[in-house]
């Protein structure tokens, strides 16, 4: 378990790092979303938290889900694969590999799943990351990612400051 713990611990140091590294063209676009729209969600909307929720979940609605679709994803497989590094020694010699064999997209936040070679029995641990994803996204609403929460209140700000001083004039 503790070798669990610390692979899961690490994968998720690893996942942070890359998403700093480079932002992925979906979460992007969602970002590229909420610029293009804040100041029409402000110029309707006069409460702060009303105008930054509504530019997230409904002015956005499609990006936002496809970034958070990506990190969930991205979760996900960083789980998976921190499983598939702790199996029991010997584990690995069995007919059927559990090695993960999978990515996520940057530009659909889906799964690709690299076929098995030819003569290997898929891994049910691959085989099972859509099954997962798909399965969390029902039982689960999606938040929304904090990055772009804490970006669309930035903007909100920004653009209601831009309101305030333009009306001075």
């Amino acid at each position: 378990m503790t070798r669990f713990a610390i692979a899961v611990g690490l994968t998720t140091a690893c996942i942070a790092t890359a998403a700093w590294a480079e932002t992925p063209p979906i979460m992007g676009r969602a970002e590229a979303c909420l610029r293009a729209n804040v100041d029409r969600v402000v110029a309707v909307e006069p409460d702060l938290q009303s105008a930054a929720t509504f530019l997230v979940n409904f002015a956005c609605a499609e990006p936002t889900a496809g970034a958070a679709r990506y990190e969930r994803n991205v979760a996900l497989l960083g789980t998976f694969s921190a499983m598939s590094s702790t199996l029991p020694k010997g584990f690995e010699k069995s007919a059927i590999s559990m090695r993960v064999d999978a990515t996520v997209d940057p530009e659909t936040g889906h799964f690709v799943i690299a076929p098995p070679k030819p003569g290997e029995q898929p891994s049910p641990l691959t085989a099972m990351l859509p099954q997962m994803s798909a399965n969390a996204g029902m039982m689960l609403p999606d938040t929304a990612p904090v990055s772009l929460r804490r970006l669309a209140g930035e903007l909100v700000l920004a653009a209601r400051e831009k309101q305030k001083t333009g009306s001075r004039r």
